[in-house]
């Protein structure tokens, strides 16, 4: 046994005391760590529930523009333009309202790019697909990597890149 008197300890009522603080301090720190990490994993939860129901407003959209009337075969990469008659069918047609000058025969809705994977682009966001697509070619082609993570280095301050290739 130790002796208590030879390390320069003498009993201490408030030991015990001390200790459960410790104790108690440790499930403290325990139990933020832990609420922190979840209120994390929440955050994303959320994020990818944010995405999930972008992903499936754009599937019925463009469920919905494939069922628009269309006498003729649409090709991948061409511009088509939706118009609506006065009984609220929606039809594709070729033609632009420029096209049809005065003439346009119903309303207008909006200008689609069918996309190879038969998905729509609405013409607002033309570039914007434009320049996803040139990205990933690029990284299809081996122009440019996939960044997966990036972080800075605490101590150095260097910014790092973990890749796919890595």
């Amino acid at each position: 046994m130790v002796n208590p008197n030879k390390v320069r300890k003498r009993h201490d009522p408030m030991d015990l005391v001390v200790l459960a603080r410790e104790v108690q301090r440790g499930d403290d720190m325990v139990n933020a760590g832990a609420s922190h990490k979840l209120m994390l994993i929440a955050d994303q939860i959320r994020h990818l529930q944010m995405q999930a129901r972008e992903v499936l407003k754009v599937a019925k959209r463009d469920k919905q523009l494939h069922y628009a009337q269309c006498n003729f075969v649409k090709r991948p990469g061409k511009i088509y333009y939706l118009y609506e008659k006065p009984d609220g069918t929606t039809y594709f047609s070729m033609l632009s309202p420029e096209e049809w000058g005065t003439g346009c025969p119903h309303e207008f809705i909006e200008s689609y790019r069918l996309e190879h994977d038969l998905t729509w682009t609405v013409s607002h966001e033309f570039e914007k697909r434009a320049a996803q697509y040139a990205a990933i070619d690029h990284i299809i082609t081996g122009k440019r990597e996939i960044p997966l993570l990036d972080w800075v280095d605490s101590v150095s301050g260097d910014k790092n890149t973990i890749t796919d290739a890595e």
